[in-house]
């Protein structure tokens, strides 16, 4: 029996690690990733650099005020996003890495870089950090999740696991490639848990023998980007200045 189990060893699942390694080490703990290498997704992000969080637009105040005027951005999940930010603002996450021994780098632009310029640096220093207590499994995918009155039971086709407590770190349906594909959701249907429709959000135009691929990562400011097909200007988009 395990006090608690992790469902997901992305950047959440990972993180939560990271914390119980610190806080929780009486705790027996289970973290199941059904990809064969944990954190897919945060190992690629910012071009493998992994830009963690933002600073420079708020440098000058409180961070309650950051919280504040940041989940402004959310609209009706603003109340949502200010609980969370609230707990762990961008401040405290560039604390709490060089706690664990991460050294952060301020771009001009803001954006939090380990000093390294290496997102491996963060999965190490985590992995390095991880108690005894707590254990990751690769290659194992969650085929149902069933409870009674005293445990919560999670069956795969290597093992059933029984434990006190769930904890869902499976992203969304982002990156399939990565492990987020949505499929939690099929899981969370037979308990009745509302499952709100996923939609599309941030995209890349994916180009076929692109020539100047290696160029990508590079930003320039003040640009626009239109879309054609034939000789008719399709659509054209304002590109915020980075």
């Amino acid at each position: 029996m395990y006090d608690l189990a992790i469902v997901g060893c992305g950047a959440a699942g990972l993180f939560a690690c990271s914390l119980l390694s610190n806080i929780k080490k009486d705790m027996k703990v289970i973290v199941l990733e059904k990809r064969n290498t944990i954190a897919q997704k945060l190992s690629i992000s910012g071009n493998n650099q992994c830009n963690y969080t933002n600073y420079n637009e708020y440098k000058n105040k409180h961070p309650k005020e950051f919280v504040e005027e940041f989940s402004n951005h959310y609209g009706g999940k603003k109340n949502f996003v200010k609980s969370v930010l609230g707990n762990l603002t961008n401040l405290d996450l560039i604390q709490y890495f060089k706690k664990i021994g991460i050294e952060s780098f301020i771009r001009e632009d803001g954006k939090v870089f380990p000093r390294s310029l290496n997102s491996q640096e963060i999965i190490n220093t985590i992995l390095k950090q991880r108690t005894n207590n707590i254990e990751i499994i690769n290659n194992i995918a969650i085929s149902s999740i069933t409870y009674t009155e005293s445990f919560i039971i999670l069956k795969s086709k290597q093992k059933t696991i029984q434990t006190k407590y769930l904890m869902l770190a499976t992203g969304g349906k982002s990156y399939p490639v990565t492990g987020s594909e949505g499929d939690i959701s099929i899981l969370l249907k037979p308990l009745l848990i509302k499952i709100n429709e996923f939609k599309s959000a941030l995209s890349t135009p994916n180009i076929s023998n692109y020539e100047y691929s290696a160029l990508s990562g590079i930003s320039l400011p003040n640009c626009g980007i239109s879309l054609w097909k034939k000789d008719f200007d399709k659509a054209k988009f304002k590109i915020k200045k980075t």
